[in-house]
């Protein structure tokens, strides 16, 4: 028979420091978001009043949901507990 080894201990975990980044970086993040859900209500305003397509119609659907979307994510970042 072959003589079998005691498992070895397991290594302990390295940590690491979480990536900090400033607060221009969330003021950034902010901007982005505010910046792209006033694209999306425009765009649906837009195919809404010029483009005359219905409430129901899937080009004012999808900015209506990518808006509301971007708007909860938003909600979100500012709303977060630091």
């Amino acid at each position: 028979m072959s003589e079998v080894s005691p498992p070895e201990p397991p290594r302990p975990r390295v940590r690491y420091e979480p990536i900090r980044f400033g607060a221009a970086a969330g003021g950034a993040r902010v901007a982005i978001y505010g910046a792209i859900v006033a694209v999306m209500v425009a765009l649906g305003g837009y195919m809404i009043l010029i483009e005359e397509h219905s409430l129901a119609s899937p080009y004012v659907m999808g900015p209506a949901i990518g808006a509301v979307w971007f708007s909860l994510r938003l909600f979100m970042i500012l709303s977060s507990r630091k």
